[in-house]
């Protein structure tokens, strides 16, 4: 049987490279923007879908909690943006920061916030989450229960 639906579980996800973000949104989307990226002068980069000629048009709901944070926040916010997913769970994290490694003299290091992410529709995620579409107060396989559910109500 083929699959009818696809459920995306970013619960306790704490993101990942950028580029394997726009690697799987492209997966979900033909075109547009995955993230806008503004420094602390103002200056937007986009960073866009690459087309790949590989996508899917099965429906799709992404899990997320507390504890989804930065790459996984970013994926959830361009597949809100564009209506391609239901987004299902807690509201997540907020970490929608760039970070820059920076050495010392003395060895020592620090992280430096250079950047923030926002969403295709402008959404700042830092310090804010992502909320979802439908809050659960479900968690492990009752959430993906849940979504199983929803993608059954919406096949049929």
């Amino acid at each position: 049987e083929e699959a009818k639906g696809i459920i995306l579980d970013l619960r306790n996800n704490p993101g990942g490279l950028l580029q394997a973000v726009v690697e799987v949104a492209s997966r979900f989307l033909k075109e547009g923007v995955v993230t806008n990226i503004v420094d602390s002068e103002g200056k937007h980069t986009t960073l866009a879908v690459k087309h790949r000629g590989v996508t899917t048009d099965l429906p799709l709901v992404v899990l997320v909690n507390s504890y989804s944070a930065s790459g996984s926040e970013v994926l959830t916010g361009v597949l809100q943006d564009y209506a391609r997913a239901i987004i299902a769970g807690t509201k997540t994290y907020g970490k929608g920061s760039v970070c820059a490694p920076y050495q010392l003299k003395d060895g020592s290091g620090l992280y430096i916030t250079i950047a923030r992410w926002l969403t295709p529709n402008g959404r700042l995620i830092e310090g804010k989450g992502i909320e979802p579409d439908y809050e659960l107060a479900l968690d492990g396989e009752d959430a993906i229960q849940w979504a199983i559910d929803y993608l059954k109500s919406k096949a049929s």
